[in-house]
């Protein structure tokens, strides 16, 4: 069983590879078994994510386009609260976005539930808005000219 120390390092590691927009890093961060789920996840959303193969091609596909769409996030601000468990972290995650056509940015709230196990991230529950996806998506739309 981890540490809740062992476990911090594997947080801090996988929200590095997500602010890097890495995904081969951020998807071998998890087990190979790993499972990512996403509770409130919009219609067209997978809920559930098996397989690090799986978290690879869906986080592949987001960070290419949030890449393509010009959006960066300019800071990320976790608080990592440990659990009972020290192979569990409870984070509460603060993050600024911005589009680089538009200038534009936002600040995201989420929470992410975390468990380690040998090292790598056993499952990943991540409670965001879909409403603050679609507040970040149309950051790189081009104003409406009225």
């Amino acid at each position: 069983m981890p540490s809740h120390e062992a476990t911090r390092v594997v947080v801090e590691r996988a929200l590095a590879r997500v602010k890097a927009y890495d995904a081969e890093g951020y998807a071998d961060v998890f087990a190979d078994d790993g499972v990512l789920e996403f509770p409130f996840a919009p219609a067209g959303w997978p809920t559930k994510l098996e397989g690090r193969a799986a978290i690879l091609a869906s986080t592949r596909l987001n960070f290419a386009r949030a890449r393509d769409a010009g959006r960066k996030f300019t800071e990320l601000r976790p608080v990592v609260h440990d659990g009972a468990d020290p192979a569990t972290a409870v984070v509460e995650l603060e993050a600024r976005v911005e589009a680089s056509a538009t200038g534009r940015s936002c600040t995201l709230r989420y929470v992410h539930v975390y468990r380690v196990r040998e090292g790598r991230v056993a499952s990943l529950r991540d409670y965001f808005s879909p409403d603050q996806m679609r507040e970040v998506k149309a950051l790189s739309a081009s104003p409406a000219v009225g």
